[in-house]
């Protein structure tokens, strides 16, 4: 539901199919810093051509966690960042940089490479807790996240990183402010069923992973318990 369609044209009416709001498709990194100083519009879109890497995403991450405005606050609430080449210390740096920011409610992250290691660093960075104690937990704007096409897909099994869930990026779990969540496109052999146990998460898309827990072409309502 929330594919991209490549090249797009300098502005796009509800590029997503959701009620997304006419905005700039910016070309560049540039244009996208620009953007987020200008503070003039609500979706933050870079073309599938700019190719910002791991670098530009921790320029657009940093922007994103210093506001530029007085008030600490912007008025992007979407960001889309298509074909990209944003892998793992991309990811990580855009889930740490959004981590106390109060207005992104949606990140769509569609065909970047990503991977296992990434959602992992993603999810950490956005879940971490404010303070040392954990008083304040982390993120608790994000709603939707997009990781279609990813490269999300069981890793060695053997390393501190994935030991205790080889198969899935069991950190995703701890962003429980989510809605939903997709997860389209994948290399996913196993959902973990505490998924479903996500306070908000009413939505969850796992079609075209080769799943051997639940049905390959399902759209998942978590809350309903669909599985």
């Amino acid at each position: 539901p929330w594919c991209h369609s490549p090249p797009p044209p300098p502005h796009r009416d509800d590029p997503l199919g959701n009620g997304m709001p006419k905005h700039t498709i910016c070309g560049t990194l540039e244009e996208a810093l620009e953007l987020l100083r200008a503070d003039e519009e609500t979706v933050l879109e870079l073309s599938s051509h700019a190719k910002i890497g791991d670098k530009g995403a921790t320029a657009i991450a940093e922007a994103l966690k210093s506001p530029g405005n007085a008030k600490g606050r912007t008025k992007v609430t979407v960001v889309i960042l298509p074909r990209q080449g944003i892998g793992p210390d991309g990811a990580a740096e855009l889930g740490a940089g959004l981590n106390k920011n109060l207005d992104v409610t949606e990140l769509h992250l569609p065909n970047n490479p990503i991977g296992y290691e990434g959602v992992k660093r993603l999810s950490e960075g956005l879940a971490a807790p404010w303070t040392k104690g954990g008083s304040k937990p982390g993120n608790k704007a994000l709603s939707v996240l997009g990781l279609k096409s990813c490269g999300i897909e069981s890793h060695c099994g053997d390393c501190q990183m994935c030991r205790f869930s080889p198969h899935f990026p069991i950190a995703l779990l701890d962003v429980t402010s989510l809605r939903m969540l997709d997860l389209n496109s994948n290399n996913i052999s196993d959902l973990p069923l505490q998924i479903c146990e996500m306070p908000h998460l009413v939505g969850l898309d796992v079609r075209k992973n080769p799943l051997d827990n639940i049905p390959h072409d399902v759209f998942v309502t978590a809350r309903e318990g669909h599985q």
